[in-house]
């Protein structure tokens, strides 16, 4: 048998390069683990190594945003600990360590820095346009559970120019993440770089390419985490909106015509002399009208309570028993929804599986209430939730893709 080697010349250094950042690009988002791209390229010679993948990705990384590293081991923490807990979600120890470690330390990516590398991108989409120069930049935030005892917070941006992507989880840029809970001393701290930004990108905007795009801000975000940011005594005082002075006693008066009162200047200039503010407002540089709560939070909460008052409702008349919970076991069981009960082992209160997803539309549109109540009382509550479920398909068909999007990272 005779053998043959034939010599292609030597390797493309940009054909390796752009097989590599392909291989990246397919790992990443396929979640591809390490050790099981290793294994894939043990059998297929053709495959790049996980060494060579691996430093692809660092270079992209530092090619393209610095991160930086701010030790908040630094501040004041009397307010706010970091609790990790051994029945974490995650089994794998090396994840448990690394979450261990990086307590005390937040990641902060410049938006300039992302901007300059977007920009260019969106124009030769024609999503932004030099003829129009003005970006319309949103920034939101949440916190996120990793596990039950461990919280991340984080902060994200996205250009809202880009309508067909609003939705799309890759076109919002993670700015701002740390470890621990939504607290105004905390995000004061670790907000100040990105907050700096911001305002030098509404005051003297960003050169990229020779064009000056200026910028118009906006902030989105639930209750809790808008008042905050806000620097709101809370959801819950007795002067809560953010835009006007309406206070806890008259939220159910609707003869009154209730319109933005307030305005970002006035809060800034004196906040102690605003009803409601305890703290100087962080996002400053963004006008009232341009800051709103998040509505799928909205949503999502009051198809929670509706649940929550059947269940009250059941309460009261002293029916919350194994028999009333086997039946509404069954009947979800028949809408294929999973829903368990179980007593907590500490209060030995009652506790339950939340709905998500589809799994609300099904509860709302089909539960069969006439097996807990009596047919007029079912009518009632019947034509209640019909009435709310008109709202949320709206918007469960319409925000699809944020939808899922929630489910997945449990939304900010």
């Amino acid at each position: 048998m005779n053998y043959f080697q034939v010599n292609y010349g030597s390797e493309s250094e940009i054909n390796k390069t752009y097989q590599l950042r392909s291989v990246v690009k397919a790992v990443d988002q396929g979640q591809i683990p390490r050790d099981s791209y290793r294994e894939l390229a043990a059998v297929e010679a053709h495959l790049p190594r996980e060494n060579s993948v691996s430093n692809e990705r660092i270079a992209i990384t530092n090619q393209l945003v610095k991160v930086l590293l701010i030790d908040m081991n630094g501040k004041d923490k009397s307010k706010e600990t970091f609790e990790f807990n051994d029945e974490s979600e995650f089994t794998n120890p090396e994840i448990t360590q690394e979450v261990i470690d990086t307590m005390g330390v937040g990641i902060y990516r410049s938006v300039k820095d992302i901007l300059y590398y977007i920009i260019p991108y969106l124009k030769e989409k024609k999503v932004l346009k030099s003829s129009d120069p003005t970006i319309h930049l949103r920034v939101s935030g949440d916190r996120r559970n990793v596990g039950r005892k461990i919280k991340h917070v984080m902060i994200t941006f996205m250009i809202l120019n880009h309508i067909e992507r609003h939705h799309h989880a890759d076109y919002h840029y993670t700015t701002v993440l740390y470890p621990g809970t939504e607290n105004y001393h905390t995000l004061e701290f670790i907000l100040n770089p990105f907050l700096n930004e911001l305002e030098s990108l509404k005051n003297n905007g960003l050169e990229v390419a020779g064009i000056l795009w200026n910028f118009e801000l906006y902030f989105s975000s639930d209750w809790k985490f808008l008042a905050i940011c806000l620097g709101l005594n809370g959801p819950t005082s007795n002067y809560f909106c953010p835009w006007c002075s309406c206070s806890k006693n008259q939220h159910n008066d609707l003869s009154k015509d209730w319109r933005i009162e307030k305005n970002m200047e006035q809060i800034v200039t004196n906040y102690k002399d605003v009803n409601g503010n305890i703290h100087p407002p962080l996002f400053k540089m963004i006008a009232i009208d341009h800051i709103i709560f998040d509505e799928l939070h909205v949503f999502l909460r009051i198809t929670d309570r509706l649940w929550e008052l059947v269940l009250a409702e059941i309460k009261g008349h002293n029916l919350f028993n194994d028999l009333t919970r086997e039946v509404i076991i069954k009947e979800m069981q028949r809408l294929k929804v999973p829903f368990y009960f179980w007593e907590n082992k500490v209060s030995h209160n009652w506790e339950y599986t939340s709905l998500v997803g589809d799994d609300k539309e099904k509860v709302l549109r089909f539960f069969n209430l006439k097996l807990l109540f009596k047919p007029s009382q079912a009518k009632l509550i019947r034509k209640l939730w019909d009435q709310r479920l008109i709202g949320y398909l709206y918007f469960l068909h319409h925000h699809k893709a944020v939808l899922a999007n929630f489910e997945v990272i449990s939304l900010f």
